[in-house]
């Protein structure tokens, strides 16, 4: 092998490796999304589907609790829409 070849492979196996982390947390993303819009708590499944794994997680788990809020990085946040609570 010659030193394009490597490095075609090489592109080819990071690429391959970056695309399928994404595709997990994308699939990830999207069932925690969709129970978060099926539990009537959010309507828009296109927008919260972008927001980070740990705050939908955290989201989904209060809403299993029967909480109002929850905390999410040092903040209060409400379990209906998602927006911080004052």
């Amino acid at each position: 092998m010659n030193k394009n070849t490597k490095g075609i492979i090489t592109v080819i196996a990071v690429l391959t490796i970056v695309g399928g982390a994404w595709f997990l947390t994308r699939k990830t993303n999207s069932k925690y999304a969709h129970f978060i819009v099926d539990s009537g708590k959010h309507s828009n499944y296109a927008f919260i589907v972008t927001f980070d794994k740990a705050f939908l997680k955290e989201w989904v788990k209060a809403i299993k609790n029967g909480a109002e809020t929850f905390e999410y990085n040092g903040k209060q946040v409400s379990t209906q829409g998602g927006s911080s609570v004052k």
